[in-house]
């Protein structure tokens, strides 16, 4: 049985990551912000584990912040939430998984997807351009260099040291990083591995959001 549905045109992305991490990926301009986290898991080998929100600018000035709403709204927003968050909360809050990307793209050219509140990864996105004869149903991983930081890894500088480690088979601490790398399914970026980890990211996402 063959059969097909028309979807909105997908939409060419680059980003980038405090200078670690460069990809290149096509998407559906119908995916939700919540699918392009789940993507975005994928393509970092990460779990989900933790806060997440994207924030965007539109030409009038205009700023939204998409991001998921666990539980009840008003306990989510309480200062102890709010305290962890790495920016100021905007004052137009939009549900990740009710929000489509084209309702923010192409008006808005660029955003920052935030993750780990804790970690503080911080994400620049750019809307490299759109395609209007081009039909695609899922997320494509097109080009990538350098490689993505494992979950929990203690942020930027915790990152830095993990390399440092690995790098070093003089280091005490190098043969339990490994076996800790081993264990947080971490791995340097193979463009064909990663590209097979997007064929899993409709699993993933609906793990999260149960």
């Amino acid at each position: 049985m063959m059969a097909s549905a028309w979807v909105p045109p997908p939409i060419r992305w680059r980003q980038s990551f405090w200078g670690y991490w460069v990809a290149n990926r096509v998407v559906p301009a119908s995916l939700t912000f919540f699918d392009l986290h789940a993507v975005l898991q994928e393509c970092f080998m990460w779990y989900g584990e933790h806060l997440f929100c994207f924030c965007a600018t539109f030409p009038d000035g205009k700023q939204v912040q998409v991001e998921e709403l666990w539980g009840e709204e008003s306990s989510y927003h309480e200062a102890k939430y709010e305290q962890y968050m790495p920016v100021e909360p905007l004052p137009e809050v939009r549900i990740a998984s009710e929000t489509e990307l084209g309702d923010v793209f192409p008006k808005a050219r660029t955003a920052r997807y935030y993750y780990d509140y804790g970690d503080d990864w911080i994400h620049d996105i750019k809307l490299m351009r759109t395609y209007r004869s081009v039909h695609v149903a899922d997320p494509q991983l097109w080009d990538g260099a350098g490689d993505a930081p494992s979950e929990d890894v203690g942020g930027v500088y915790g990152f830095e040291r993990f390399l440092d480690t690995l790098g070093n088979p003089e280091d005490e601490e190098h043969d339990g990083m490994v076996e800790w790398a081993k264990n947080q399914m971490w791995d340097r970026l193979t463009l064909n591995r990663h590209r097979e980890r997007l064929f899993r990211w409709h699993k993933h996402r609906d793990m999260m959001l149960q």
